[in-house]
């Protein structure tokens, strides 16, 4: 009786433990790996020790966690209230996960397709955390969960969403969440020997160099502190859209030996922006009848808001850091110079600190910059004077020769 009561259990219970995965999936433990381009190969299946501390996928919510051996745990749901990821029944994933050593990680450009894998790019170019794809050749992370028009038709409905309902609002100034604990033992690295019964671990794409950092290597100097901000954008030759909640930060390389940098404070406005640098030459003979263009190349920082409308004033600072020529390198005789375009006038910057290879200054308006100087100061200059000579000593010199020669003549013919 017994036994059969267990067995009727059992097979009653077999629809709901057949199809529970689909409405609360978790990732296989034969395809997890998406690849980060600032965190190299991603576990979105780890297990610590014998326990599955990998990613559950539900109708609302992605929670768990995704293991990187150059960043360490990517919390899926930070205990901050309004934090973590997204789900709808439809796949789309939303929200942010947390990376302690990295910050937020954005969700919005992932979805769940009806074979449960999961596609698209998280993250924001240029950012800190950088973009994690689940795209790339050897990527492939999948997971039991289905979206509801993939289901069985014997799949149970999903449990209510709570009281609240919704997607998870997202903070726009994200605080930083209590930090996890280190496991006692760490998931095994995908860069390490896959264990019994796991893939075989891709080899790594090769890594783009970090040509931001590059930048500052070659001017000898320390990236800016605001590159390690938690909601932090950055863009290297291209224009920048920063939000008011982020920091920013733009480099332009153009040629060798000539560069410049802006970076953005959060909060510098109340839209999103977009800022550029453009270098164009400006030829040493003509900057203007005073001044000269040292380096031939002048800078046009410009920043417009999302209409295209251009922006000139900013709520606050923005620090321009502009590349002076190595062979101007230790001159006082220049300086750095803004144009006003309504006066059709260059005007002197005040404040500019020269260190080494850069001309650092803060400003709250941008237009056009270049690095100037006097025109009499840093012309070609003069052969030193001829030391003069008195003529009348020379014509003494040349009467007293005169006399001698006669001298010479009268004695030699008086002589004969």
């Amino acid at each position: 009786m017994r036994t059969a009561l267990l067995t009727a259990m059992l097979l009653l219970g077999l629809p709901a433990v057949a199809f529970a995965s689909q409405t609360d999936g978790t990732v296989s433990a034969t395809t997890k790996y998406a690849w980060g381009e600032n965190m190299g190969w991603i576990n979105f299946a780890p297990q610590n020790g014998d326990t599955y501390t990998g990613i559950h996928i539900t109708d609302t919510a992605v929670t768990g966690y995704a293991w990187s051996a150059a960043v360490g745990w990517i919390n899926f749901s930070p205990t901050n209230s309004g934090q973590g990821v997204t789900n709808t029944s439809d796949g789309h994933l939303g929200g942010y996960a947390w990376i302690a050593t990295k910050g937020w990680l954005s969700m919005s450009g992932v979805s769940i397709n009806s074979s449960g894998k999961i596609t698209g790019i998280a993250g924001t170019e240029g950012s800190t955390v950088g973009r994690v794809s689940f795209d790339c050749t050897q990527c492939n992370v999948t997971t039991d969960w289905r979206p509801t028009s993939a289901r069985s038709e014997d799949t149970p409905p999903p449990s209510p969403p709570p009281a609240a309902g919704g997607p998870i609002a997202v903070a726009t100034n994200h605080p930083v969440p209590a930090t996890l604990p280190v496991p006692t033992t760490a998931p095994a690295s995908p860069n390490a020997a896959p264990s019994a019964g796991d893939t075989a671990v891709p080899a790594a794409p090769v890594s783009s160099p970090d040509p931001i950092a590059q930048f500052y290597r070659d001017i000898i100097q320390t990236v800016p502190a605001l590159r390690a901000d938690l909601n932090h954008v950055e863009s290297y030759d291209k224009p920048l859209r920063v939000e008011p909640q982020q920091t920013g930060l733009v480099v332009g390389q153009f040629v060798s030996g000539v560069g410049a940098a802006v970076e953005i404070p959060r909060n510098v406005s109340t839209g999103a922006l977009t800022i550029s640098i453009t270098a164009r030459p400006l030829a040493v003979s003509t900057a203007t009848t005073a001044l000269v263009a040292m380096g031939g190349v002048a800078f046009d920082v410009t920043a417009v808001d999302s209409q295209g409308n251009a922006v000139h004033s900013f709520n606050h600072l923005l620090k321009i850091t502009l590349v002076v020529p190595q062979s101007l390198q230790g001159r006082s005789d220049i300086g750095v110079y803004w144009f006003d375009p309504g006066s059709n006038n260059w005007v002197l910057v005040s404040d500019v600190t020269f260190t080494g290879r850069t001309a650092s200054f803060t400003v709250a308006h941008l237009t056009r910059f270049a690095v100037l100087g006097d025109r009499i100061a840093v012309s070609q200059p003069t052969l030193p004077p001829k030391t003069a000579v008195n003529e009348d000593w020379l014509w003494l010199l040349v009467v007293l020769i005169v006399v001698y020669i006669a001298q010479r003549w009268y004695r030699h013919t008086r002589d004969k």
